[in-house]
């Protein structure tokens, strides 16, 4: 916020030595945001050697609202919730928290790198396993000339099966049919074990794999991302319109009702400033710091 006072500061000392045209007198969040004052002509209230508070005609919308009374005292209310929030911030023992952040991380990242050379070796060993097991279960996959086989047999044995059928004799459908898997039967068995026994052999050949540790919670640290969300929510406005309004606000509040910092009001806008400028008072220095 520091930066965004600077910024107005000097775009008004360039205001004043050069005198600009009504359209490029709002400032730059106005140009940032392509807003434009409507109305040609904008009154100074105030002489130009001590500040100058900008009247005109304000084109609304894209994050700018009209500054009303009641927007000023949800904007306080923003302020009073920024404020504890950066004491909350301001209170905390930074260089603690980075010091056991860090041995957390430190104690993580020996822990990974131990963890991270036990897989690559339990790795290595469950891929020359499974690489044996495939393997072996060739010997257990049916060849095209086993299925030729199959073929062969079924249209061989096919009318003796429908003949079986036809009689009712399911016993010797049933004897038919095992006669011509029997093969096929036997390999699907020793698959099945095979199988069943790959994870036992796999944990006896190369054991448990290794557990990886989990990252360490680390303990937070309020920052100014968060004092600037506690003031959004506390004023009801949503973010755009929050910042945009301390923008606005910002160098009338801290010129005591003397400068607009280059940004133009409303009338009505000067008139909710005026009406608050004793109470805004109370928050120029939040409205200076963050």
């Amino acid at each position: 916020m520091r930066s965004i006072q600077l910024a107005s500061v000097l775009f008004l000392g360039c205001a004043l030595a050069f005198p600009a045209p009504a359209h490029a007198q709002f400032g730059g969040l106005g140009k940032k945001l392509g807003q434009k004052v409507a109305g040609k002509k904008v009154e100074q209230a105030v002489d130009a050697r001590t500040g100058t508070v900008q009247t005109g005609s304000v084109s609304f919308g894209d994050g700018v609202v009209p500054i009303t009374e009641a927007r000023l005292d949800a904007f306080m209310r923003g302020l009073e919730a920024e404020t504890q929030m950066a004491a909350k911030m301001n209170a905390q023992d930074v260089q603690a928290i980075e010091k056991a952040n860090k041995v957390k991380e430190d104690a993580y990242e020996r822990e990974y790198q131990a963890w991270s050379k036990k897989n690559d070796k339990w790795q290595a060993c469950s891929e020359k396993e499974e690489g044996a097991m495939a393997k072996e279960a060739e010997a257990y996959t049916p060849t095209e000339s086993d299925q030729a086989r199959l073929q062969a047999g079924m249209e061989k044995v096919a009318p003796r099966i429908r003949a079986a059928a036809q009689r009712g004799d399911h016993a010797e459908v049933q004897r038919l049919t095992d006669s011509l898997t029997a093969g096929f039967a036997a390999k699907n068995a020793q698959a099945m074990a095979a199988g069943n026994a790959a994870g036992p052999r796999l944990l006896k050949a190369c054991g448990a794999r290794p557990v990886q540790p989990e990252r360490p919670t680390l303990q937070p640290m309020i920052t100014y991302e968060q004092v600037s969300q506690a003031g959004t929510k506390a004023s009801g406005m949503d973010g755009g319109e929050y910042r945009i309004m301390r923008e606005r606000i910002q160098p009338y509040v801290l010129s005591n009702g003397r400068d607009s910092g280059g940004y133009v009001y409303t009338k009505s806008e000067v008139a909710a400033l005026q009406s608050r400028l004793d109470a805004l008072a109370k928050w120029g220095q939040a409205l200076k710091e963050y």
